[in-house]
């Protein structure tokens, strides 16, 4: 799922054939774990427009690692998001909070990765 967005009519949109009605879902919602926005003017947390932009620079295009961190009663995932693509991994809740954009919170654990192998 590479989160594309397209605004189409109506005339152009089919109902699905029933024998792809018994496929897996392809996307599942998830949510960036350990991560919030910073507070708005209103003092609610709420995503800047600059944070979106900076969002989506880092995520657009790219095929990213995604590390589950915690599974919701709903089974929505709270993950960790890398970009591997380039020399340097980047972890994209770090670039928001290291950029003024976001703040960390610890509501799930990390392991280190020493504790995942094996």
């Amino acid at each position: 799922d590479y989160g594309n967005v397209e605004t189409i009519p109506e005339s152009a949109v089919y109902d699905m054939e029933p024998q792809f009605n018994r496929l897996p879902y392809q996307a599942i919602e998830c949510f960036m774990a350990n991560i919030e926005p910073l507070p708005s003017d209103g003092g609610k947390p709420r995503w800047s427009k600059t944070a979106r932009d900076v969002f989506d620079d880092l995520v657009v295009g790219k095929v990213l690692i995604a590390h589950v961190l915690s599974r919701g009663f709903d089974n929505t995932l709270y993950v960790a998001l890398f970009d591997t693509t380039t020399e340097q991994d980047t972890r994209i809740d770090h670039a928001l909070v290291e950029a003024g954009l976001a703040r960390r919170v610890n509501i799930y654990r990390e392991q280190p990765a020493k504790e995942r192998v094996g």
